[in-house]
């Protein structure tokens, strides 16, 4: 008799995604739609319900064993209660869950997301290996990991939260609330905001009469540093947040915050600093954008000003999507904030790689459409960079399963913690 299927739900800051899913891994039916994340928990669950029983007539109706809820954490995934994502603003003690079983008869199980889609790697990515680490590079960023055969969840259940590890600890503003977190360098929000900062870096500096030196203003608030030391001083880095703003989650846009692009004191600068200044491009990630550009797309308010310097200014909202575009056709401002976000990436993985010791590092989301753009530079840092007996067992590779990455990870959380399969 064959085992029934079950339904996936991928709840994102970005895209709402559900599916129906065979026990090997066959979607029957598919459908995404935009979050709407400002529109808050209730009415965002409820469009997502409206999908899933959309997929379930789609796909005639099936017998249903349970249902598997991927969403970015954290979470408890013991209760099903969703404990306010940095990407989910309000979704606070959200019993996600059980708001779906009421709604559907079912059995329902929440997982976050990345760790989810390690398992589908492991289940049906065609892989044969027994350990492996899954990287998604969306509009966050997270992971999760396999280890001989087993998913490693942490006795917390929250195991695994590879975007918020620190990769320096002075660093830029994370929407959890730490400083330095990969998420803020490396998600296709950042890349946009980081992308937005650079211009605005550059249009100051051309408005001092040069492009050649993009100093930018210290952080403003508790802990910040002085700008008044000159540049190159040795003081503390303290990236602030940006003058574009944070995500309001509504529609991407940027909002005012204090302190400046990649602040840092005494000059240290942005994208171009002058010698002796401290780099950094990053932001903090976080809220929802258009479905096309990678995850949130944040305005330029000074690109009026910087035809002549990026064609990125050209752009009114600048998502991840315009970034790898104008890197890939030579834009010089595009392809350093490109390169800056590979190295981050690669030096992310290559920690990975010597604290894991996988034998497969896979990377989905939805920046992972550059293709061997964005896998190429970022393979070659990460295995140049890693131990050398951990570099000469993995390989880095893309997920070949490409937009249903979400809903396969909730199918396989499904038949796992269901007994279904």
């Amino acid at each position: 008799m064959p085992q029934p299927s079950v339904l996936a739900l991928d709840v994102g800051g970005t895209k709402l995604a559900a599916g129906v899913v065979a026990a090997d891994g066959t979607v029957h039916s598919f459908r995404s739609v935009g979050t709407g994340v400002g529109d808050g928990p209730d009415l965002v669950v409820g469009r997502l319900l409206d999908l899933a029983e959309k997929v379930l007539a789609d796909a005639g109706h099936p017998e249903i064993a349970a249902a598997g809820i991927g969403c970015g954490g954290p979470l408890d995934p013991v209760s099903g209660v969703i404990l306010g994502p940095p990407g989910l603003p309000g979704w606070d003690e959200v019993p996600l869950a059980q708001w779906v079983t009421d709604r559907l008869g079912v059995p329902a199980y929440v997982e976050n997301d990345a760790t989810a889609a390690a398992l589908a790697e492991y289940r049906w990515g065609g892989w044969d290996v027994s350990s492996l680490v899954y990287l998604t590079v969306s509009t966050g960023f997270g992971g999760g990991v396999v280890t001989n055969g087993t998913l490693f969840q942490g006795a917390a259940g929250q195991g695994g939260e590879l975007g918020h590890v620190v990769v320096d600890w002075q660093g830029r503003l994370c929407g959890c609330g730490a400083r330095g977190c990969a998420e803020a360098y490396v998600s296709g929000t950042s890349i946009a905001r980081r992308a937005a900062e650079a211009l605005e870096a550059q249009a100051r500096a051309s408005a001092r009469g040069g492009l050649g030196e993009w100093v930018t203003p210290a952080p403003e608030g508790p802990g910040a540093q002085s700008s008044s030391a000159p540049s190159g001083a040795e003081e503390p880095r303290a990236h602030g947040t940006t003058a574009s703003g944070t995500v309001d989650g509504l529609d991407g846009r940027g909002t005012p915050a204090p302190g400046g692009p990649g602040a840092a004191p005494g000059g240290a600068g942005g994208l171009g600093a002058a010698p002796g200044g401290a780099g950094g491009l990053g932001a903090a990630p976080g809220g929802a954008g258009g479905l096309g550009g990678w995850g949130a797309s944040l305005s330029s308010p000074l690109g009026e000003n910087l035809e002549g310097v990026s064609a990125l200014a050209s752009v009114g909202e600048i998502t991840a999507r315009d970034v790898v575009e104008h890197a890939r056709a030579g834009d010089e401002l595009a392809r350093a904030v490109w390169d800056e976000t590979t190295a981050m990436l690669g030096r992310m993985v290559a920690v990975i790689i010597n604290v894991c010791e996988p034998e497969l590092v896979v990377l989905g989301g939805g920046v992972t459409r550059a293709g061997e753009f964005l896998l190429t530079p970022v393979r070659e840092a990460a295995l140049g960079q890693a131990m050398g007996p951990a570099a000469r067992v993995c390989e880095v590779v893309l997920s070949r399963h490409g937009d249903r990455s979400g809903v396969l990870g909730a199918a396989a959380i499904a038949l796992h913690r269901g007994g279904a399969g």
